[in-house]
């Protein structure tokens, strides 16, 4: 468990029973948001509107461990981390939807769309790519580096 950037960020290992832990649901974006400061909240309206009609980004990182806790770990360095689960393939134009509220957010976006498979790929890596170029793609038992194409082609029409 990574500690907040004003206590160094170092990490604490915790051992527990199986018993003494129980599965809990983790916020999406709009119920985190309410953490981030009052300068991300366009962004995060925005990110949140887009989840709507596509995809509900769920996130990860210095926000979520700030929605969890109640304590500081979102800087003026932080970025936004988020994974955009898309259970039967990638939406058309949501690439495109991120990468325009991306554009003009005060933070940097960072995160991955998660593949039916559970693969996850970089959304602006994924968006980028040339012609004929790779990204990498990461699942649970590999990391790979995949033709673009390939998984442009998943992308729902």
């Amino acid at each position: 468990m990574p500690l907040p950037p004003a206590d160094g960020k170092r990490r604490i290992g915790l051992a527990l029973p199986s018993t003494m832990l129980s599965p809990m649901e983790a916020p999406d974006l709009a119920a985190a948001g309410r953490h981030a400061p009052a300068a991300w909240q366009p962004t995060i309206g925005a990110l949140v509107e887009i989840g709507r009609h596509a995809i509900v980004p769920r996130p990860f990182g210095a926000l979520l461990w700030q929605a969890l806790t109640g304590l500081t770990y979102l800087s003026a360095h932080s970025d936004l981390d988020l994974l955009w689960p898309c259970a039967t393939g990638v939406p058309a134009g949501l690439l495109d939807r991120i990468g325009a509220v991306a554009d003009t957010a005060p933070m940097r976006i960072d995160g991955e769309i998660l593949l039916p498979d559970g693969t996850g790929v970089q959304w602006r890596e994924l968006r980028d790519a040339p012609e004929g170029g790779s990204v990498v793609a990461k699942s649970l038992d590999r990391v790979a580096l995949v033709p673009a194409a390939a998984l442009r082609a998943s992308i729902r029409r």
